[in-house]
């Protein structure tokens, strides 16, 4: 029998904790009373939302159709991919025709000392641009595989297909709240921005001290924040992705887990294995036995 994969703790999040140690807080969240706060999220539309799914799933028609069992899977690695290497290339400089692309250094006098806040504003702009295209591309790729999968999981139990339905229904009454949360990233990483162009400032004035230099001896090349941030936004984005990933996994993992989809693979094997023994005969099975005996003598 299967086990229960034993429940994560929200704060085990590589998201989380990536957005905690960047900020330098301390987060406390746990799973006690997630049916009230999860019931919070819902407003009385969304009660009869659930009612008529509740309705629905007791007259659900199931239609078996012949799948792949690894179907599922393979569609979720696919996906998976592509938007791994979506992110990676828009950080590389050599690939020129990605349509979204991490912002160039900006010049040594953009980001430098004498930079106004009107200009700084308008410098973290762009990358909050950036990070932004990079969420609405995970959510349309992700949405296309979420409904694929459940698709799938529609032709393959009647408990696989009452799943989908579900899956799909709080998905929807969900999906404000889930981009209300994401917003929410980079406004983080806005303030995150703030911090190492200030420390990058303080730093440029103790060079500009210390040598009794000119601001433009000091602003040589990009500016100090420049490759932190983009490393960080980068984790940040990979970071995202698995968190975003999350439910659809979640999907493929209980198509693996269904008895149904188990007893047919069993009984495929079962079945397989009797018809070639009805091909087969006395001789031939004999042959298949004795011959690679004989080759290691």
């Amino acid at each position: 029998m299967t086990k229960a994969p034993a429940p994560v703790a929200l704060n085990d999040s590589r998201l989380v904790r990536f957005l905690t140690g960047l900020m330098a807080v301390d987060v406390d969240l746990s799973h006690q009373d997630f049916s009230q706060k999860l019931g919070q999220l819902l407003n009385f539309s969304d009660s009869i939302t659930l009612s008529g799914m509740y309705e629905k799933l007791e007259k659900l028609e199931f239609q078996p159709e012949q799948q792949l069992q690894q179907a599922a899977r393979q569609e979720f690695l696919r996906v998976r991919q592509l938007l791994l290497e979506f992110i990676l290339k828009s950080f590389a400089p050599e690939e020129s025709l990605v349509r979204v692309k991490y912002p160039a250094p900006p010049a040594a006098t953009v980001g430098g000392l004498d930079i106004s806040e009107k200009d700084k504003l308008a410098l973290y702009e762009s990358y909050r641009v950036f990070y932004v295209s990079q969420q609405r591309e995970m959510d349309l790729k992700i949405q296309y595989l979420t409904a694929a999968i459940r698709k799938m999981m529609n032709g393959w139990s009647i408990e696989l297909a009452k799943l989908s339905l579900l899956d799909k229904t709080m998905s929807e009454m969900l999906a404000p709240h889930k981009r209300k949360f994401f917003a929410v990233v980079p406004n983080l990483m806005g303030k995150r921005f703030e911090h190492l162009f200030l420390e990058d400032q303080q730093l440029q004035l103790a060079i500009k001290n210390d040598l009794a230099a000119d601001a433009e001896t000091v602003n040589q090349g990009p500016p100090g924040w420049y490759p932190k941030l983009r490393s960080e936004i980068q984790q940040l984005l990979l970071a995202e992705l698995d968190v975003r990933l999350q439910p659809a996994l979640g999907l493929v993992e209980a198509i693996d887990a269904d008895s149904t989809i188990l007893n047919n693979i069993e009984n495929e094997s079962a079945s397989e294995l009797v018809n070639n023994s009805l091909n087969n005969s006395p001789d031939d099975i004999a042959s298949d036995i004795v011959e690679p005996e004989l080759e290691k003598v």
